[in-house]
């Protein structure tokens, strides 16, 4: 797991993300899963970037595929 420059940010690499995994809210490819205590939430780039911040803060670890991935999520 690779922790992205922005000390600030709960944004994650993680290589086992799955590509075949679909944006809980829209269906289309998720980028990034937010995992919480009760399980994980899948969202493409505009979602992942909507819904990011609201998530972090409520104690959401996000994951993403890659780095570009990650900015869109920040």
């Amino acid at each position: 797991m690779e922790t992205y420059p922005n000390p600030q940010s709960t944004v994650t690499s993680l290589a086992s993300h799955r590509g075949d995994d679909r944006c809980d809210k829209c269906g289309a490819r998720a980028v990034v899963a937010a995992v919480l205590p009760v399980g994980a939430l899948h969202f493409c780039g505009h979602h992942a970037h909507a819904y990011g911040s609201g998530l972090a803060q409520a104690g959401a670890r996000i994951i993403a595929r890659t780095a570009h991935d990650a900015q869109q999520a920040a």
